[in-house]
C-alpha cells in the first residue's frame, strides 16, 4: 500500500504544473544530443515497419507483368524501332514497364507514409499527457504546456510533430533558438509547448 501511494504521489508531483519562474530552459546542444539519441533508437522500429510493410504488400511477379504486356501489346507492338516503324535509335515504352514503374512508385510512397506515421505515433505518445521518451528521461528534460506549465495534450503533441517536421527540413529548428533567450524552437512556439529541465 505504501509503495502504491508513493508512486501516486510521485506521479502527481510530476504532472503538477511548473510555474513560469521555476522553468529551466534546455540548451541547444542538449536538444541536439537528444535528437541524435532519438534517431538511434528509431532505427530498429523503422526497419521493422519497413519489413512488415514489404511482407504485407509484396510486389507483383515480373512474369505476370511481362505476360500482361505481351497480351495487351499484340504482335505488332514490340520494343524495337524496326518492329514499330519508329525512327532508328528510338525505343517505345512497354505497357508492362509503365505499370511496374507506377506500382513501385506507389509502394515507395506507401512505405514512406507508414514510416512517417509510425514515427509520429511514437512522438505523440511520448510527448503527451506527462510522458517522456527514453532520451528525454536520460537527459532530464520534459515537455510542458507553455501557458499552464502542465502536461501537453495529444493535439498539441501532434501539432508539435507536424511543425517539427517542417522545422527540421528547413533548418529553422537550429536557427530560431539562437535568437531567443529561452532557446525555444519554432515547433514549440507554434504548438504552444516548452521544453524544460525536469525538476
Amino acid at each position: 500500500m505504501s509503495s502504491s501511494s508513493t508512486k501516486a504521489q510521485l506521479r502527481s508531483q510530476w504532472l503538477a504544473p511548473v510555474p513560469a519562474d521555476q522553468r529551466r530552459f534546455v540548451s541547444i546542444w542538449r536538444r541536439f544530443v537528444g535528437m541524435g539519441y532519438e534517431v538511434f533508437l528509431l532505427v530498429g522500429p523503422v526497419l521493422v515497419v519497413a519489413f512488415l510493410y514489404t511482407v504485407l504488400t509484396g510486389s507483383p511477379p515480373s512474369e505476370t507483368l511481362a505476360e500482361a504486356a505481351a497480351t495487351s501489346s499484340g504482335p505488332g507492338l514490340g520494343s524495337t524501332a524496326a518492329e514499330t516503324g519508329a525512327p532508328q535509335g528510338v525505343t517505345t515504352a512497354q505497357p508492362g514497364q509503365d505499370a511496374q514503374g507506377v506500382h513501385e512508385l506507389l509502394r515507395r510512397i506507401g512505405l514512406q507514409l507508414c514510416v512517417y506515421g509510425a514515427i509520429a505515433a511514437y512522438f505523440v505518445w511520448g510527448w503527451s499527457l506527462g510522458r517522456v521518451t527514453l532520451p528525454m528521461q536520460t537527459l532530464q528534460i520534459k515537455l510542458v504546456d507553455r501557458e499552464s506549465g502542465g502536461p501537453v495534450s495529444r493535439v498539441q503533441a501532434l501539432k508539435r510533430f507536424g511543425w517539427a517536421t517542417l522545422s527540421l527540413v528547413t533548418g529553422l529548428w537550429l536557427l530560431v533558438p539562437l535568437f531567443r533567450r529561452d532557446r525555444q524552437t519554432l515547433h514549440d512556439l507554434m504548438a504552444g509547448t516548452q521544453l524544460i529541465h525536469r525538476t
